[in-house]
This record gives structure tokens, sequence and C-alpha cells, in this order.
């Protein structure tokens, strides 16, 4: 996923510092009995039906929620409540509400915040953006589980000499502690209300075949493949929350980066066969103006995770393009492509947006040459490319080049 503004922030301590903890304490993991996994470990069974209709609270509205409702599809979008990200703002609260019915936290729940040092964790920052989902009659995603990028410092996002080193084992305990109290948490407090959950987060490696890249879980388990980190963290998840539908989520893997699609999916069927419990594909969609995939590409895409039984999610659209060539009908364009190729594929249950306004998500990153084009604009007023996904919610049609 594309790092947020927040995230050079990423400091365990720090965090804690800075937002205020409030912790959990657990006991040492071989103190706790293992969950027994039996009967557990496969994918649901999916019927790419979406419903007509989602209930809405409001069923007449001309808002992407309401027409989004109507198709029977979450359209969401992302939410950063660390500070600079506008969450204190009364128009980005409103326009969240009134816009979208399924959020994604940001940062909230990710390693480095949710889970700061060994034997605490600290739920409030993602608590209160699920107090605010719940309120406005939204679902949440839960994002994520397991990155290599998102470690707190006790874990290994430091120069080795200033962490301590983990075993193989050792990291299994952590890594199944971590699912289960963060799962078991949201299940318990907010039953049914984080309904999908990225338990694996960009673990195709940069030469896009999967897990090349080495990170610190791969020091789980002795399997040749050195995917037993994958294996286990799909189980816990399982085990954790039945219910819950469980993505592995990554990028470039919808048509824009051929291999890179084509191995993702080579990789899920292959897991699924294993009868590890991937429910869903994740695919995060940060695009390129200037080089991004057709509807076709897309259609084929989410097509072929169909007929191997899985549901795909787009979860981090957005699109980049230097300053200069900020071509609003070519974005609008893009965006009508990607979102209709969701409608019209029924195992495609949710379209996210990874941020709504060029008010706060504008930049990428520190380079001021480069931007996000999203469906506000800098002076957060709707953009063609609003205008654009609202028909094609509203009609089915793409808008034409």
């Amino acid at each position: 996923m594309r790092l947020t503004i927040t995230d050079v922030v990423k400091v365990g301590s720090l965090a804690c510092l800075l937002l205020g903890i409030e912790v959990y304490t657990w006991m040492p993991f071989d103190d706790q009995p293992r969950a027994d996994t039996s009967g557990l470990l496969s994918a649901k069974a999916i019927s790419f039906n979406r419903p007509v209709a989602l209930p809405d609270v409001d069923q007449g509205g001309d808002t992407l929620r309401a027409h989004a409702s109507r198709r029977g599809l979450f359209f969401g979008s992302m939410e950063d409540s660390m500070p600079g990200n506008g969450w204190e703002t009364a128009w980005v609260q409103t326009t969240l509400g009134n816009e979208f019915n399924l959020m994604e936290p940001g940062n909230q729940l990710k390693w480095w915040m949710i889970h700061p040092s060994r034997n605490r964790y600290n739920f409030g920052p993602a608590d209160a953006l699920v107090d605010y989902a719940i309120a406005h009659r939204m679902k949440v995603r839960g994002h994520n589980l397991l990155w290599g990028m998102a470690n707190p410092d006790w874990l290994g996002n430091m120069p080795a000499a200033t962490y301590t080193k983990f075993s193989g084992p050792q990291l299994e305990d952590i890594l199944v502690n971590h699912i289960r109290t963060v799962m078991s948490h949201y299940r318990e407090k907010y039953p049914g209300v984080v309904t999908w959950w990225d338990v694996t987060n960009e673990v195709m490696g940069w030469n896009n075949k999967f897990n090349s890249d080495g990170i610190e879980w791969t020091n789980i388990g002795s399997n040749p493949d050195r995917a037993d980190y994958l294996r286990v963290a799909f189980r816990a998840a399982r085990a954790a929350d039945p219910d819950a539908i469980l993505c592995m989520n990554d990028w470039g893997n919808e048509g824009s980066v051929p291999d890179r699609t084509r191995n993702m999916l080579e990789a899920v069927k292959a897991f699924r066969n294993e009868g590890i419990p991937i429910d869903c594909a994740g695919m995060e969609a940060h695009l390129n103006l200037e080089a991004a995939p057709t509807y076709e590409q897309i259609l084929k895409s989410m097509k072929a995770y169909a007929e191997i039984g899985v549901e795909v999610q787009i979860t981090e659209f957005d699109i980049q393009t230097p300053r200069a060539v900020m071509d609003w009908n070519k974005a609008s364009v893009i965006a009508s492509d990607i979102l209709a190729a969701c409608v019209d594929s029924p195992n495609c249950t949710a379209f996210n947006n990874w941020g709504f306004s060029q008010a706060i998500y504008l930049n990428k990153g520190s380079d001021p040459s480069k931007v996000f084009m999203l469906p506000w604009d800098e002076k957060n007023q709707k953009t063609t490319e609003y205008e654009a996904m609202r028909d094609v919610l509203i009609t089915g049609n793409r808008k034409a080049n």
C-alpha cells in the first residue's frame, strides 16, 4: 500500500506519547492455550451474488453511498485520524459519513500503532474510528494484520543492534497472539462491523513473484518455500473470527502489472488448494494516469478470481500523476473503468478509495511534483472523477474517452 504522510511518524514509543495510550496487556503466549483450528482451515464458500441492495440511512439519496447501496456494493474510503490528516475538521467527518458506507483505517490497525510494545496493545485510536463507523452505519475493513513495513520498533524496524532478534518459534507465537488479540477485540466489542481483514499485505515481491523479499516473518516454520508465516496467519485469523472474510492484499494485481497479476492469482490458487483459508484478493489499485489498466483487463482479473472461488475488492484506489499533467477527463475515465469492472463482477463486493479529497491527500509523499487525483479537489469541491463514479453507480455505464 502507499504510505500516508503520517507513516513517517512510525515509532512505537513516540506514537504512544503523541496519541495518549489506551493499552491492553496480555500474558505471554506460552501461558495461553492455542486455539483449536480443526475444521476452520478451509476457505469460505462464496456465492458471488451481491445482494440486490444494502440497507442505507438515505434510501432515496443522491450520494455515492446511496447509489452503491442500491447496487448491493460497499463503497468506501480510507480515513486516518493522525494529526494533519483532516480528521479534526467537520467537513471531513460529515463528508465521510454522508458519502461512504465503508471505512478503512489508514494506520490505526497497523502493528506499529496498535501493538506499540510487546506486552501492550493500544486500541484507542482504531476504536474511535470504528465508533464513528457504527454511528454512521458503515462497515469497516481491517487493515492489516501482517505487513513487513508496518512492524513496531521492538519487532524489527530499527537497525539490528537496537532491537531483540526473535527465533522462528518466538515469531510464530508473537504473530498468532497478535492476530488472535486484535481480531477477537473487534469481534467481541463490535460484532459484525469489521467484516473483512487484510490478513497479509504486500507479500508479493518487488520482482512480482510471491515471497521474494525475505521479510522477517519468513523465519517462521521450516517449509522450503518460506511461506509458513502466511499459512500460520490465515489459520490464526480463521480461528480468531470464523465469520470474517480473510484477504490477501497487494498492488498491481488488478491487471496493471500483468506478471504480478498472474503470479498472485497462482499463489492464491495454490494456497487454497492446500486448504489455507484465503477468501478474498485485495486489489490496491494505486494507478498511474498514463498507464492504467483497461476495463477489460480489470474485468478479466476479477473473473479469474471468481473462477477459483475468491471474492475481490478494490482496496486503495487513487490515481498518481505529475502535477503538470493533472488531466481530470483522463482520471475520470480510469475511475469509471475500474468501478464499472467491479460493478460488473459479481465477486467484487467493495470499492475503497485511498482518501477522498486532495485538500488532505494531494502530494505523492514529500514530492510536490506528483499528486493524487481523488473525488474531491484541493478546495474540497467534487471533481469530474466523482461524477464519473456516481454515473457508473447509477447507470452502470462507463465514461467514454
